[in-house]
């Protein structure tokens, strides 16, 4: 690195920059005799005092006109910028997802067969709650980031289960989800989707369809003898199709999860409850 030293003229308890010349370089700032310029580059130097450790970055531009800026400022106002860029990044890649979320939840037939199985036209798929958090302004309320086996990611949604489970119990847990329902703001959370769970006559108890263990995420729960690709959220909730579906979900012996009596299972087993036996499923 090329070192030198040059001399200006001296203000008293004055910042101002003086200017000099630096050989054949561009004009350059120094702010006293004792100060030592190092010329980093042709259009920038540094400036340190010998008697202190406050080093000065000057950048001269292509009218010689000088930027002052210590390295302490610099690095400040460069790691401002990148928290700053990363902050929209993340808030872009948020966007995406819900809209990714969004998009995932309309695809499906847009019309259905008139002899298909109201069960099949509903797409519930074996998730994951990979974060779970309180809500903040509902005390009854998870908010759920749950990995369905989208390329798009986790989808966010909401679940009133606060009275019944602990934020352990959920972390990391599998679950039954309604994935082709359309989105709905729930006290300012955008649900996508709806976890199942099974619910006590008089309300007191809560529990959750819980897949067997060995079940892959993103599988769809299905039905022996029962066949049919799911219709699009326009169309489930245009048909009033989950509303059907509903009617005729319970639990049964054994805590199984069923439709019409029928047991719903995944590739690895039966889908059961903890305890709950001739309960609604919602």
């Amino acid at each position: 690195m090329h070192v030198i030293y040059c001399t200006a003229l001296r203000k008293k308890k004055s910042t101002h920059v003086q200017k000099t010349l630096l050989r054949t370089t561009p004009v350059a700032p120094c702010v006293s005799a004792t100060h030592r310029v190092e010329c980093v580059r042709n259009s920038l130097f540094l400036v340190s005092n010998p008697d202190d450790d406050n080093t000065i970055n000057f950048n001269v531009n292509g009218n010689h006109e000088c930027e002052k800026q210590s390295l302490e400022e610099k690095d400040n106002a460069d790691d401002k910028k990148s928290n700053k860029e990363s902050h929209a990044d993340a808030q872009k890649r948020k966007k995406q997802q819900k809209a990714a979320a969004i998009a995932a939840s309309q695809k499906g037939s847009q019309t259905g067969n008139a002899n298909q199985p109201e069960f099949t036209k509903m797409d519930i798929r074996v998730g994951k709650i990979v974060k779970v958090w309180n809500h903040a302004e509902a005390d009854k309320l998870f908010c759920e980031q749950i990995d369905v086996g989208e390329e798009s990611g986790p989808r966010e949604i909401a679940s009133g289960l606060r009275n019944h489970y602990s934020l352990e119990d959920m972390q990391d847990r599998l679950v039954l989800v309604a994935c082709n329902m359309k989105p709905s703001k729930i006290v300012g959370f955008v649900s996508n989707g709806m976890v199942l769970a099974a619910k006590s006559t008089d309300g007191a108890k809560v529990e959750l369809v819980t897949p067997p263990e060995g079940s892959k995420i993103g599988e769809r729960a299905v039905i022996d003898g029962l066949a049919g690709e799911p219709t699009s959220s326009a169309q489930v909730k245009k048909k009033k199709t989950w509303d059907k579906v509903a009617k005729e979900l319970k639990t049964a012996d054994g805590c199984v999860a069923t439709w019409e009596g029928k047991e719903i299972k995944t590739s690895a087993g039966v889908c059961k409850v903890l305890s709950l036996v001739g309960a609604p499923i919602s």
